[in-house]
């Protein structure tokens, strides 16, 4: 059991009482003080786990005691307690977070005895913070830039004691691996390992920048090559369920070297030489490291975007040069800075610089990544604003080489555990094929002009046809499929000829029945980010699939996720199982952006019952149940339309059907057919009993930009200006139009 360990200083002797008794409760040892100097004589003899400070004392103020423990190099989880506003606490946390002080978070003053406990039992030592797993004794002093010389940095790039780890980024909302960032350390034969911001800046200010990022690029491409190749370790991208082709690696660049053109030309020729492509490549930079030259600086940096190479941001948000930064150079990635996510449990501005960022980025098509993720609540919130990438303690330490195949083979078992909790979670396995996913699978054909679409769910062992149309079988074993290829990625896998391609030319799903050739499948996402399965299109001939297709197939998986996502009782009407209107406002507009990609003309019908007048029928037919009718007549629609069609009761008496990728021709079909089945219904009526209605029809332009509220109001109009419709009455297209 750790011998955990809490000093407190407070001026107001009741609140640290108050903070002493939660935490001893909590299995704590603790002292506590209300005075500075007896609190750091305690500091140096105790060395305490935690630390908590009061911000506003008499005397020696908080921040003048965290400058103090930054100057010690203190190495405790400090817990910022006081009567201030938020935001004067917020600021605070982030100033001794720039201090490079451990912050374990901030305690606004009254607190609850749940807020403390979770500062320190969620902070644990043994939970988090290796370094302090055993109890702590006297510290050795961190060494300072003082005690390194610059001969001795020089001999360290002869004598190879520099050498680099590699911190893992991750997919935010799938947990699947996305990259390394190398992260260069020197071991100093008399000092131990030393982080590069004791030794970069002499670097920097003696002109061995230059030879020290070449040594990381060296180091980091030999392994980096090594490691996506690697098949011994089981890892490859055929056997594997992650796929290390796409992986990337970040590399950090000083300013002073943005204008060392042979630099990166070296660089350019050792991806050649080690068959990397420069886009899985990403340089990052501070906001302030294109400032020293900005002419020569933009001109480097647009030419190694133009040969591939990707760009970051990094720190983004800690300078006044940022946004100007953002649009002047050619980034294609932006970093938040870490200060923001490390504070954000506890800071309402953190999280909103968060988010504004991400939607910045985003707005200007840039990807997003947060580091300083320590905790799994910090990964939840990117995940719900949308961050892209993750990287911090939580996620994995930067790690040596030699480390990094056996942490991913640990981690491929939690992430497809936590990919098939998903799977299961939705609870559409076992339910039968429903209407709503088999008319998603026509639309898909009908918009690619392709004989299959299905929607595939890949389980631990199987693929399993949740939906499909075209094509007929159940389930494959999941070493047989493609999708066990395209689940690995975030991306569409296209491919367009399978006869050729080596991953599929032996597939017995190519040589045998049903002899694919073309193959386009689009990941599924569940709610909780996780991977369950793909939208697929199969066919039997060889095909393109360009640019425009793949962003057709994303829209329309992202329905397929509605669909996943929804419960049957939110999106249908109860009484008739048509959508209702909630279920019809939210898939029809996507409907409609997708027609007119194509681009197919749509028609909405718009359909409003009426009450037959007093002398059309007798009394038994009068006090026939408006309900009844609108039952009957739902099923009535059903009939008449095709399956890719969208129909929805959208009050008690009104209906509305889309028909996708209709012309005139189609609609008369429709209605004649609707005609024909009513003056059957109201003959097979014991009672005679006839379904009277009125009818809006709106036709929808693909050139224009139309959306369902604008064909609402034009098929209003028109149902209003339209005649009363009965049983055996043709309906004519012209004249509700």
């Amino acid at each position: 059991m750790i011998n955990r360990r809490l000093l407190i200083l407070d001026d107001e002797l009741l609140t640290a009482q108050t903070i002493r008794s939660i935490a001893e409760f909590a299995s704590f040892d603790v002292q506590l003080t209300t005075s500075p100097e007896e609190f750091f004589q305690i500091l140096e003899n105790w060395q305490p786990h935690f630390v908590a400070i009061d911000l506003i004392m008499p005397g020696m103020d908080g921040l003048e005691v965290m400058a103090e423990l930054a100057r010690r190099q203190c190495r405790s989880r400090i817990i910022i307690t006081s009567g201030v506003g938020n935001r004067v606490l917020d600021a605070a946390g982030r100033s001794a977070s720039e201090h490079g002080l451990n912050i374990g978070g901030v305690l606004p003053k009254p607190f609850t005895p749940a807020s403390l406990r979770a500062l320190l039992v969620d902070q644990l030592p043994e939970k988090q913070d290796p370094e302090l797993k055993s109890t702590p004794g006297p510290q050795e002093p961190m060494p300072d830039r003082s005690e390194i010389g610059i001969a001795e940095l020089h001999q360290a790039l002869l004598r190879n004691e520099l050498f680099v780890m590699y911190q893992p980024k991750i997919v935010c909302q799938s947990g699947m691996l996305a990259g390394f960032e190398a992260l260069v350390r020197w071991h100093h034969p008399r000092l131990g390992e030393l982080a590069p911001d004791l030794f970069i800046p002499l670097a920097e200010n003696n002109g061995l920048i230059d030879a020290l990022t070449n040594e990381v690029f060296r180091q980091s491409l030999d392994w980096f090559s090594e490691f996506c190749s690697d098949t011994r370790s089981g890892l490859s991208p055929d056997d594997s369920r992650q796929d290390l082709s796409r992986l990337t690696l970040s590399i950090n660049i000083s300013a002073l070297s943005l204008t060392n053109q042979e630099l990166f030309e070296g660089l350019i020729k050792l991806c050649r030489s080690k068959n990397i492509e420069p886009q899985r490549l990403i340089f990052e930079l501070t906001e302030t490291s294109a400032m020293e030259d900005p002419v020569l600086s933009l001109d480097l940096l647009t030419r190694l975007r133009m040969k591939g190479f990707r760009l970051s941001i990094d720190d983004f948000g800690t300078g006044f040069s940022s946004m100007l930064q953002l649009v002047r150079l050619p980034f294609s990635e932006v970093k938040v800075d870490k200060s923001f996510v490390i504070t954000a449990r506890d800071s309402e501005e953190s999280r909103a610089v968060i988010k504004s960022i991400v939607d910045l980025s985003h707005s200007l098509g840039l990807q997003t990544i947060a580091e300083g993720i320590e905790t799994e609540e910090s990964l939840s919130y990117l995940k719900t604003i949308g961050c892209d990438l993750a990287q911090g303690y939580f996620i994995a330490r930067p790690m040596l080489a030699e480390q990094v195949n056996a942490w991913l083979l640990h981690q491929e078992p939690v992430q497809e555990v936590q990919r098939q909790t998903g799977l299961y979670d939705v609870q559409i396995l076992d339910i039968s094929r429903e209407i709503r996913f088999r008319r998603l699978m026509r639309l898909a054909r009908r918009l690619f002009d392709i004989p299959a679409a299905v929607i595939s769910l890949v389980d631990r062992d199987h693929q399993w046809f949740k939906s499909g149309s075209g094509f007929n079988m159940q389930g494959l074993p999941d070493d047989m499929t493609f999708c066990n290829h395209a689940i690995i990625s975030d991306e569409v896998l296209i491919v367009e000829d399978a006869s050729v391609d080596q991953r599929f030319a032996r597939n017995p799903l190519v040589t045998k029945e049903p002899h694919i050739r073309f193959y386009a499948g689009c990941p599924l996402q569940a709610m909780d980010g996780n991977r369950i399965g793909l939208l697929c299109l199969i066919d039997r001939v060889a095909r393109s699939f360009s640019a425009a297709d793949i962003s057709i197939l994303s829209e329309l998986s992202r329905l397929v996720e509605y669909e996943l996502a929804a419960r049957a009782v939110d999106i249908n009407d109860p009484q008739t199982q048509l959508l209702n209107q909630q279920g019809f406002e939210i898939r029809v507009p996507i409907v409609l952006t997708l027609c007119r990609h194509r681009p197919l003309v749509c028609v909405l019908l718009l359909f409003q019952l009426e009450s037959v007048p007093d002398n059309e029928n007798d009394s038994d037919i009068q006090n026939a149940s408006p309900n009844t009718q609108a039952v009957e007549f739902a099923a009535l629609l059903q009939n008449s339309f095709r399956g890719s069609d969208f129909i929805a009761r959208l009050a008690d008496d009104r209906f509305a059907a889309l028909l996708i990728g209709a012309n005139e021709e189609h609609g008369k079909l429709a209605l004649k057919r609707l005609t024909a089945r009513l003056a059957a219904h109201a003959q097979a009526n014991a009672r005679g009993e006839r379904i009277a209605f009125r009818l809006g029809i709106s036709e929808s332009d693909p050139e224009q930009e139309e959306d369902l509220s604008f064909l609402l109001a034009r098929a209003e109009r028109r149902l209003h200006e339209s005649k009363v419709t009965y049983p055996g009455t043709e309906i004519s297209m012209e004249q509700h139009v």
